[in-house]
């Protein structure tokens, strides 16, 4: 997340005494986030609300900071809090189209897939080129609705809009996976991993992919390179000692 930088209007007159405390008031808010956002990037996500929550008692107006801690929220699993947050911001500001998509993943984890598409889909209709919104609308089409083709549309949009996007690659080559084209997941997935060579998920896919495919020799050393980069990957692990065995008795 970036910092929202203000734009103030500073009056003169009667008006200047005004506008500098507004001014000042700003600037402590928008320093509150930003120490909240080192901390988010840092893993604490307690902290990060705590400053958030300073930033928003010191200006109730700031939609950013809502949509900050409702990020922070959803980090820490309180997908109610995260909707209390989301909604504010939308009242704020019904326009502020980032609210939508995380109002919609909140919705997402609480299994409201039906309110959760309607909310990504006014995320995109008020930003068009939301790369995001997307990718999510995307992986609840696909992941969680099982509609594939529908999933594959949003995810080529998403590169269409980026086409240097590791996820949105590894999120289509995934969908083509589960509806059947592991050629063409294989070849997304190596775009991915192009992309981003630490992407343990494009390698475990890729893996999926051409085990599917037969080339177990091929999904091992994908597994592998999984293991390598995330030892703590479960997945992998079964999924390597399964290509082993069929290796060994193809």
């Amino acid at each position: 997340m970036a910092l929202i930088k203000f734009n103030l209007k500073i009056f003169f007159g009667f008006c200047c005494i005004l506008a500098f405390c507004i001014s000042c008031e700003r600037s402590s808010s928008e320093k509150a986030i930003k120490n909240g956002l080192n901390k988010y990037d840092s893993g604490d996500y307690a902290v990060a609300i705590i400053f958030y929550s300073k930033a928003i008692g010191m200006d109730s107006n700031n939609v950013y900071a809502y949509n900050c801690r409702a990020v922070a929220k959803d980090a820490l699993k309180d997908y109610v809090g995260e909707i209390a947050d989301c909604s504010k911001a939308m009242e704020l500001n019904p326009s502020y189209a980032i609210s939508y998509n995380n109002f919609a993943l909140a919705l997402e984890h609480l299994g409201d897939y039906s309110k959760s598409l309607t909310n990504y889909n006014k995320a995109i209709e008020l930003n068009p080129k939301d790369v995001i919104a997307y990718n999510n609308r995307g992986i609840l089409k696909g992941y969680f609705l099982k509609d594939y083709k529908d999933a594959i549309a949003d995810f080529n949009k998403a590169i269409e809009l980026n086409p240097y996007s590791a996820d949105s690659y590894l999120n289509r080559g995934s969908a083509k996976y589960y509806s059947g084209d592991n050629a063409g997941a294989i070849a997304d997935l190596t775009a991915a991993i192009k992309l981003n060579p630490n992407d343990f998920l494009a390698y475990n896919m890729r893996g999926m992919a051409k085990g599917k495919l037969g080339d177990y020799a091929g999904a091992i050393d994908d597994y592998n390179k999984a293991i390598a980069l995330n030892s703590q990957y479960t997945e992998a692990y079964t999924n390597l000692s399964f290509a082993k065995e069929r290796l060994t008795t193809k």
